[in-house]
Order: C-alpha cells, then structure tokens, then sequence
C-alpha cells in the first residue's frame, strides 16, 4: 500500500514545495521567509506521511489484535468455568 501511494505523496509535496520555493527569489524578506517556511514544512510533512503514518498504522493495528484475543479468551474462560 505505501509503495502504490509513495510515489503520489512525494509527487504532490514536490511540486507544491516548489511552488512555495519559488517565492524565494523575491527580493522581500518576508516572501523569502514565506516560501522558505512552507516549502520546507511541505516536504518534512511528506517524509513524516511515508514514515511514520505507517509505522503507526501497524502499531495500531498490532496493539487492537492483541487487547482484543486477551479478552475474547479470558471472557470465555471465565463463563465456561463457571458453567
């Protein structure tokens, strides 16, 4: 999944972090810091999204899996111990 959706996560922040980074060659201090900001915050959110996102989506899905089996298990012990 990450690999069929990679390529357009990085497509878009490129091309949006250039839009922004082309406000760098103005000749305004505060255009320059503008574009610079939000180009870099661009691409340091994309690098994040192909990251961590899935790496904490598999973290999720791991922690779920676990809690639930432990208390579908001791739920029915519990009710076959008693019967």
């Amino acid at each position: 999944m990450v690999g069929e959706t990679g390529l357009g996560v990085f497509t878009g922040a490129i091309t949006s972090a250039a839009t922004f980074y082309a406000l760098c060659i103005s000749s305004y201090g505060g255009l320059f810091d503008l574009g610079f900001l939000i180009g870099t915050g661009i691409l340091l959110c994309a690098l994040v999204i192909t990251v961590l996102l899935p790496a904490m989506i598999a973290w999720n899905e791991g922690c779920g899996r676990g809690a639930r089996t432990s208390s579908r298990s001791s739920t029915s012990s519990r009710s076959g111990s008693s019967a």
